[in-house]
């Protein structure tokens, strides 16, 4: 084997099939446990694909135009041959999840070396957050992807002595596809760091250049088709746009409203693990080890927190909003890494043997820890919370374990090399039980996909089948295939079941208190729902 082979294996192959398989095993395996959020965007697509019309995205007969296309247009094309299911619905979020990952690792060879490339890939591909929104269907994680295309263009423009037009080009096609997916956030994102960083090193005459300029055409070649025709068909729709990103942006009127500070408090469970790094990367970063590359951390440092401090001045705040930065993390923690572990040796200086054995001995009390603390093996990560108790205490005694027999077994490694790995084969590891142990249960006890599949059988399709709670239930509508009547008052429930007609109501358990006198039989009665607090469904009919 040629050292090109041994380089594709180890800085291009692994990566990508490890990416792989962590974004697309058992893909399809959970359920939409969510009653508003990754089923909405599957029925926005099956209605795409029903009603041959891909230019007006539809929800229960309604026009939805508070998001563009892209997303569903994708997941449409994706499920042309099966028809949507849980699978099809994320195949674009894992795909841009892997491409993400290999982007990350292009960018870390650019900006800094091959092995900070390869760590940063590593690190991103077992990173909470990113994780979790890359096997979801939503739309962060192609957001992050277009949002990362971006910077690396602009990078390879930056440094190019040639064919600047060209990747500056690339750039604004990257923001324009990035608009196409979720709107403003792709300008934002990669644009608010990139012009920080040009003004304070004094090269922003770069952002007036015909170079820079030229490009911004493909923004719009890429945008206003489809904007033209919507604006079109729906005059409306200007309006839309507006309410979508400035009154959201300025108003707490459209909901998620949280304190100025709340994703500092979120960058935790977003970044876990390697948000016990970070700080520690940080102080490196402006140390005098890394002094060539400071210039480049610089910029990953405003990747992250000036797009946070954009973010909290948001009236609208939500944790998956933070994803796009996390190849940022990543990229920073990779280019520190080797240093921040020679800066740990240096502080506190210890035997190597003596260390490996404490550290085997801390992680087996940890282990034991964790399984006196509840049920370890039912994992709850990544996901987009900091993990169960058990759960972190079994990782964490783990990695001290195998960190400590990768050194006794393979003394010439490095202590950095052997805390990534034992990181990374223990989050792969934790993603393997997640899916195999926890999700079965979840699929029984945390849904009510096994109560609406149920429902075709039961209610014939011309009955009327509403549903009642202050937010529509599009995981109900997705797996029982019809259009569902939603109800927000007791009044509207009562008036709908006076009807003479035959007619049939879903509702939880919790709330049959709101109907102390119901006179309406049960049909049908499930144990289970999306809340433990709600109870199980219940499938009632006034006759």
């Amino acid at each position: 084997m040629t050292r090109t082979d041994r380089f594709a294996i180890r800085y291009i192959v692994v990566p990508v099939v490890l990416s792989i398989w962590m974004l697309f095993y058992q893909l399809g395996s959970p359920c939409f446990y969510d009653i508003r959020l990754e089923s909405r965007r599957a029925e926005i697509a099956r209605n795409m694909l029903e009603k041959g019309d891909w230019i007006v995205p539809q929800l229960s007969g309604k026009v939805k135009l508070t998001k563009p296309p892209l997303y569903f247009w994708s997941v449409a094309l994706c499920s042309l041959k099966t028809g949507v299911n849980e699978f099809t619905a994320r195949v674009p979020s894992a795909a841009c999840g892997v491409g993400t990952i290999v982007l990350t690792g292009l960018l870390g060879t650019l900006l800094f070396s091959r092995a900070t490339g390869l760590i940063a890939a590593l690190m991103l591909l077992v990173t909470n957050l990113f994780v979790a929104e890359a096997r979801y269907a939503e739309m962060e994680s192609m957001l992050s992807f277009f949002i990362i295309a971006a910077v690396y263009c602009f990078f390879k423009g930056y440094y190019a002595k040639n064919r600047k037009t060209v990747w500056f080009s690339f750039l604004f096609a990257a923001m324009g596809s990035g608009t196409m997916t979720k709107g403003p956030f792709a300008i934002t994102f990669p644009l608010i760091p990139l012009i920080i960083y040009l003004f304070l090193y004094r090269e922003q005459k770069l952002l007036s250049g015909k170079s820079f300029l030229t490009g911004i055409i493909f923004f719009f070649i890429i945008l206003l088709p489809w904007a033209a025709v919507i604006v079109w068909r729906y005059p409306e729709f200007a309006v839309l746009v507006i309410g979508e990103t400035v009154a959201r942006f300025y108003t707490e009127g459209y909901g998620h409203g949280e304190p100025f500070y709340y994703y500092f408090g979120a960058l935790g469970p977003a970044l876990f693990p390697w948000i016990f790094f970070l700080p520690f990367s940080l102080g490196i970063a402006f140390s005098g080890r890394l002094r060539e590359q400071r210039k480049e951390m610089v910029f990953l440092i405003l990747w992250i927190f000036a797009n946070i401090v954009f973010l909290s001045f948001s009236g609208s705040k939500r944790d998956f909003y933070l994803t796009p930065i996390a190849p940022a993390a990543a990229l920073l923690i990779a280019a520190t890494w080797e240093s921040l572990w020679e800066w740990f040796r240096e502080k506190l200086p210890y035997d190597s043997v003596l260390l490996q054995r404490v550290f085997f001995i801390t992680g087996a009390v940890l282990a034991a820890a964790a399984f006196s603390a509840g049920n370890a093996f039912a994992v709850n990560f990544p996901g987009k919370r900091f993990p169960d108790a058990p759960a972190f205490l079994l990782v964490t005694g783990s990695v001290f374990m195998l960190a400590a027999l990768a050194k006794a077994l393979l003394p010439r490694i490095s202590v950095a090399k052997a805390a990534l790995s034992a990181l990374v084969v223990l989050v792969l590891a934790s993603q393997y039980l997640y899916l195999n142990y926890t999700v079965p249960q979840k699929n029984v006890y945390d849904s009510g996909a096994a109560f609406y599949k149920a429902l075709p059988a039961l209610v014939k399709p011309e009955a009327p089948l509403a549903f009642f709670w202050k937010y529509e239930n599009y995981a109900l509508s997705f797996y029982a295939r019809r259009p569902i009547i939603y109800l927000q008052t007791e009044d509207a429930v009562n008036s709908y079941m006076a009807a003479r007609e035959k007619r049939y109501l879903v509702l939880a358990e919790k709330f049959l208190n709101n109907f102390p006198a119901m006179p309406w039989k049960i049909a049908f009665k499930s144990a289970y729902s999306e809340h433990a607090s709600w109870g199980g469904y219940l499938l009632v009919c006034n006759q």
